[in-house]
């Protein structure tokens, strides 16, 4: 059987462990919990029967393997709702990790030449399938990303434009002191309200 390092690691980030710093400090709480135990039903039943069984005779256990998988299991659950064909590739990648894992295992305790040579075959199909979802999931990281850079600077390109119109603005009170003075002293003189602050272009 897998220990169960072995058996969550799969679920740790997409491609190997994730960076330092990775993890959430704060636990999960019992609706994200419950929230993870549903994924992971649907997707990942072995786990899912795994953290049961630790729930029910082992909670400590339960709570720190549960708090190991959470995050990232949310996580692909937040991207299903905004993409969700990324978070079909993220839960494919994973899946196939996890079968090469084991067909890697098999191998390494196989001494029978026949059964070794349909291992390797089914292995390299597997990372190459594994290989075709991870471009595809870049790759679209990429688009996303270029997306996001793309609205990023049509709105730098707006506040650009305000900035101008703001300078533009500053320039041509300034050119009119003396006479926007002297309309200012005469309004006050003359009894009228004091009119409230006058925004520039743009709102400003």
């Amino acid at each position: 059987g897998w220990g169960w390092r072995e058996r969550v690691q799969p679920l740790a980030g997409p491609i190997g462990p994730p960076p330092p710093g990775w993890y959430w400090r704060r636990p999960l709480t019992d609706r994200q919990i419950e929230q993870v135990l549903q994924f992971l039903r649907e997707h990942f039943p072995r786990l899912h029967e795994m953290l049961i069984r630790h729930r029910e005779g082992n909670p400590r256990l339960f709570r720190r393997l549960v708090n190991r998988v959470g995050p990232y299991v949310l996580s692909v659950i937040a991207t299903a709702k905004r993409d969700p064909r990324q978070a079909e590739l993220m839960i494919e990648e994973h899946k196939l990790e996890m079968r090469i894992r084991e067909l890697v295992r098999r191998l390494r305790g196989c001494e029978d030449e026949s059964e070794r040579a349909e291992l390797r075959r089914q292995l390299a199909e597997l990372l190459a399938r594994r290989f075709d979802v991870r471009m595809e999931r870049c790759q679209r990281e990429a688009d996303e990303l270029q997306r996001r850079l793309e609205q990023q600077r049509q709105e730098l390109d707006r506040q650009c434009e305000r900035l101008k119109a703001r300078l533009a603005w500053l320039r041509a009170e300034r050119a009119r002191k003396d006479q926007l003075v002297q309309q200012e002293l005469e309004r006050l003189i003359s009894g009228q309200p004091i009119p409230r602050r006058h925004r520039g272009p743009g709102g400003w």
